[in-house]
């Protein structure tokens, strides 16, 4: 469904809203330093130059996982090529494709240009490491905030979407560098890729070289990949005063169960977090707490700094930061600083401005799931980003979420603590409905599975068990839920043991039609990438006026293949791929309110 953006000149003349459980927001508090602005940003940054991506390495077989893209800042390529290498070859170990890249300081638009591509070609996800920034966004989303500006990593993940500067930051129509109009365009708004940052430069407060901080870091994630680091298997959930009764450590507990511990205002404090920094090593910690850049600020004991953060020695793995502009990547920040520059650090997820992430439950059971950090990361922002979670308008879904980024390697994944491990888990449509395969590897102790059905995309949201008994099996299973259930919908499977224990696994997500075996659609594209003619195969569902267009990935109209009517069936047309320059389109099928699109490549 094509969803309407205001334009930032709306925005200085409304009340911005703000959320629908009227959640207190994240916010620099007074006396606390103001964020960097664009203006400075740009002062300091190394100018960037001409593109010059040049593939260093690319695997030499198609695993069966995701498609990893590493693109490694040139100038400090030389000095971790040692490391990155091991580390590739443990992401290759667990079934990624590889590749990378190398490029010097580019622009925001040529580095989107080239993801743009790669994802064409089947990227999944992509990890930065050097001085690679992201546009900015800019609006005021808080009346009692004001305007604000930030980097927005969205428009690095959201490759199919429309984004414009077109007015400066008083409304006035005078494009300033800024982005502040993001819509559909020829795809949605929501992330296509996965996105984890390396971003080290600017970390001035460590007393290390930025290649010595992403080589210590790499070395780190090479021990996680091969069995962990041997810290314990335990959470920490701390929330300050402004969100006491929010009740967040259950959210967390749907991840480490018994293993997580929570901790609310009054029982929390500046000096108190500091002791537990220095004291209590722990996989993953959710902070909760008004912040800066380089900060916190507690209801009792006041600021918490940077460098008396880091003086305790944090012996944590993974954080997530709902804490104000605390992974501000521009600038030197504790997110990275947590992640990239303690001995234990890995990973941590924060925002570059106002507001943090929400909706806690939904991205702790897709990470209990089986979800690597960067695919809940993702799943979670597609569904968040532009207000579609229940109660939530898009403005202050913007306002929340649009800085929200990754700092690590986003394929690592949290202890599991099961003793069954989900090798796959796939939902298919098909005529019947919806086939649903797996298989596990266990240690012999495992009794079965049920299977639920999502009563909405999110598991909050409910779900039916399809079975009756416990479902057992070798190799491949499968199980056709023959529904008559229509749309999105999401598929958990849980594993049952012999001792009672279980562990939820999922979402597995499909598209049903309910009678009709598809709905209105693109089928595909064949061949793709194509050099001379290519077959664009679709479906419709119920006969009438259906346009099939082809745009730029600038979302300009390139050409019209067909409008007009089409009988309910199969249709078949073509598009002439000697007649257009190389590069990304897209394919768009629009048919009454159904909008369909696929990426066509062209290669010549």
């Amino acid at each position: 469904m094509k969803r309407t953006t205001l334009l930032l000149i709306a925005l200085f003349s409304i009340a911005a809203a703000g959320n629908p459980d009227g959640i207190e927001i994240t916010r620099l508090l007074d006396g606390m330093p103001d964020n960097q602005t664009y203006a400075e940003y740009l002062a300091e940054r190394t100018p960037p130059g001409e593109a010059n991506f040049t593939t260093v390495y690319q695997s030499l077989t198609t695993g069966a996982g995701d498609d990893i893209y590493v693109l490694v800042d040139s100038a400090l390529y030389s000095g971790i090529s040692a490391n990155l290498s091991i580390w590739v070859s443990d992401l290759e170990a667990e079934s990624y494709t590889v590749t990378v890249a190398t490029s010097g300081t580019i622009t925001p638009q040529t580095l989107r240009a080239n993801l743009q591509t790669r994802w064409a070609a089947g990227m999944d996800g992509v990890v930065l490491i050097g001085e690679f920034d992201s546009a900015w966004f800019q609006g005021i989303f808080w009346t009692d905030i004001g305007y604000e500006e930030f980097p927005c990593d969205l428009y690095l993940t959201d490759l199919d979407g429309d984004w414009q500067d077109q007015e400066d930051a008083s409304g006035a129509p005078n494009p300033d560098g800024i982005y502040d109009y993001h819509e559909d365009g020829s795809g949605d708004m929501e992330p296509d890729i996965y996105l984890g940052r390396v971003t080290a430069y600017n970390l001035s407060l460590l007393p290390s070289t930025e290649v010595d901080i992403v080589n210590a870091w790499l070395t780190r994630v090479h021990n996680w990949h091969n069995g962990g680091s041997g810290m314990p298997t335990t959470s920490l959930t701390y929330v300050d005063h402004d969100w006491r009764y929010s009740g967040w450590g259950s959210d967390v507990d749907l991840l480490y169960s018994t293993e997580n511990e929570s901790f609310y205002w009054p029982n929390v404090d500046r000096s108190d977090y500091y002791s537990r920094l220095e004291n209590e090593p722990r996989e993953h910690m959710l902070l909760c707490c008004h912040s800066g850049p380089m900060g916190h600020f507690f209801h009792t004991g006041g600021h918490a700094a940077a460098y008396l953060i880091l003086a305790k020695d944090p012996q944590i793995s993974f954080y997530n930061l709902f804490a104000c502009s605390n992974a501000r990547y521009t600038e030197q920040n504790l997110g990275a600083l947590y992640s990239l520059g303690t001995d234990q650090g890995l990973l941590s997820v924060g925002s570059t401005k106002t507001g943090a992430m929400l909706e806690f439950d939904d991205f702790y059971s897709y990470l209990a799931g089986g979800m690597s950090w960067g695919d809940a990361f993702k799943t979670w922002h597609a569904y968040v980003a532009e207000g579609e979670a229940a109660g939530w308008d898009q403005q202050s879904a913007r306002g929340w979420f649009y800085g929200m980024t990754l700092i690590g390697d986003p394929t690592l994944m949290p202890t599991n603590n099961s003793a069954v491990e989900v090798v796959s888990f796939t939902a298919d449509s098909v005529d019947e409905g919806a086939l649903l395969s797996w298989s596990v590897e266990d240690d012999g102790n495992l009794l079965g599975f049920n299977l639920y059905r999502g009563d909405g995309e999110r598991l909050s949201a409910g779900r039916t068990k399809l079975n009756s008994s416990l479902i057992s099996g070798d190799g491949v299973i499968r199980y056709l839920d023959s529904t008559d259930a229509t749309g999105r919908i999401s598929y958990y499977l849980e594993a049952v043991e012999a001792g009672g224990e279980t562990t939820v696994f999922g979402p597995a997500v499909c598209n049903l039609y309910g009678e009709v075996a598809v709905e209105t659609r693109l089928v595909g594209v064949y061949p793709n990438p194509v050099s001379g003619t290519a077959a664009v195969e679709l479906e419709i569902a119920e006969a009438g006026v259906a346009e099939l267009t082809l745009y730029d990935l600038a979302g300009r109209r390139v050409d019209t293949i067909h409008v007009g009517e089409l009988t309910s069936g199969r249709h078949s047309f073509s598009v002439d791929g000697s007649t257009l320059t190389d590069g990304v389109y897209l394919l768009r099928l629009t048919s009454g309110s159904v909008v369909s699109t696929q990426r066509l490549v062209v290669v010549r």
